[in-house]
C-alpha cells in the first residue's frame, strides 16, 4: 500500500540542542478522517469482508473514537454499510459527540450498549446477538485489532529505514504489533500508552509478535487516561502545534509526543540518535 504521506523533520528549539534528531511520518495527511493507522489498520479487513460476500461492516468504538469515524468515512466512500456499536448506552438520550455526530451523517447505524456489555464485544454470544438483531455482517474488533489490522499497519514502514526507534502512541497495541513484525534492522520501537492502569497492551503486542525483544511500551503520559486530558497536555499541544505547524489530536498524538518531548529533554535517548514518530492523524474532532 502506497498513500500520499511525507516525512517532516521536527526542527523545534525544545530539543533542537538534545543532538537527537526527531523525524515525524505524516500519515495524516492521507486522508481528512481515514488517515493514519487508521486505513492500514482497515484495507486488509474490507478486502477479507469483500472476499466473504458481506456488504456490512460491524465494529466497536468509545464517543470519541477515531477508529469509528475512519470506519464511517471508508464505507460511505467505497459503498459499504457499516454500524457502529458505541460503549455506553447512555449516550443515546444525549447530543452526541462530534464523532458520533459525524458517524451518523455518514451513515453509520449507531447501536449503544451498556459498558459492562461493551466488555463482551468479543465474546460469541453477544456477537451472534448483534447477528440476530442486524443481520449478517463482517467484524471489526474495536482498532482493527485483529491479524488482518496487523498485517496493514506493518506497511506502514514501507520504504522505510535508517532510524534507530521507531515511536508511536497505542490505543489496542495494534499499530505497534504491526510496526515490530516490520523488523527494521537495527532498529528499537516503542509505544506510548495512553491508557491508564495497568499495562494490557505488552500482553496484546504480544498476541502478534511473542517475547520478542526491541520493543517497549512506556505507560507514564496518559494524562489520565483514554480520551483524559491535563491543563499540561493542552499547554504542549498548543505550543507544539504553534512552533512545528503539525496538528495533533489529545487522544492520541499529543500524548505522544508530549511523552517523547519529555524522553528527550530527561536525556533518555543518546544524542545522535534518529527517532521517527509515527502521526496516527484523528485530529479532526479533538
Amino acid at each position: 500500500m502506497n498513500f500520499n504521506t511525507r516525512i517532516d523533520r521536527i526542527t523545534d528549539p525544545l530539543i533542537a540542542s538534545t543532538g537527537v534528531e526527531l523525524y515525524v511520518k505524516r500519515d495524516d495527511l492521507i486522508h481528512p478522517y481515514v488517515s493514519g493507522n487508521k486505513l492500514y489498520k482497515l484495507i486488509y479487513n474490507a478486502q477479507e469482508a469483500v472476499k466473504q460476500g458481506h456488504n456490512t461492516i460491524l465494529t466497536f468504538g468509545g464517543a470519541w473514537s477515531n477508529h469509528l469515524v475512519a470506519t464511517a468515512a471508508y464505507c460511505k466512500d467505497n459503498g459499504v454499510k457499516c454500524i457502529g456499536a458505541v460503549r455506553g448506552d447512555e449516550l443515546a438520550n444525549g447530543s452526541l459527540s462530534p464523532s458520533l455526530q459525524f458517524c451518523a451523517d455518514q451513515g453509520m447505524q449507531l447501536h449503544f450498549v451498556s459498558r459492562e456489555e461493551y466488555k463482551l464485544k468479543a465474546n460469541e454470544v453477544f456477537i451472534s446477538r448483534l447477528s440476530d438483531l442486524f443481520g449478517p455482517f463482517f467484524l471489526v474488533p474495536e482498532g482493527g485489532a485483529n491479524n488482518l489490522g496487523v498485517k496493514g499497519a506493518a506497511e506502514i514502514l514501507k520504504g522505510v529505514s535508517g532510524y534507530d526507534y521507531i515511536v508511536c502512541a497505542c490505543g489496542t497495541g495494534t499499530t505497534l504489533a504491526g510496526l515490530v513484525t516490520s523488523a527494521l534492522p537495527n532498529t528499537t520501537y516503542m509505544g506510548f500508552s495512553v491508557l491508564k492502569g495497568e499495562d494490557t497492551l505488552t500482553a496484546e503486542v504480544e498476541k502478534y509478535v511473542g517475547h520478542t525483544n526491541g520493543w517497549s511500551i512506556n505507560t507514564d503520559y496518559h494524562c489520565g487516561g483514554y480520551a483524559k486530558t491535563t491543563p499540561e497536555l493542552f499547554a504542549f499541544k498548543e505550543q507544539f502545534e504553534k512552533t512545528n505547524q503539525i496538528p495533533l489530536d489529545r487522544v492520541y498524538t499529543a500524548k505522544l509526543f508530549l511523552g517523547l518531548y519529555s524522553l528527550i529533554n530527561k536525556g533518555f535517548f543518546p544524542s545522535g540518535v534518529k527517532i521517527l514518530a509515527i502521526h496516527t492523524g484523528g485530529y479532526a474532532f479533538s
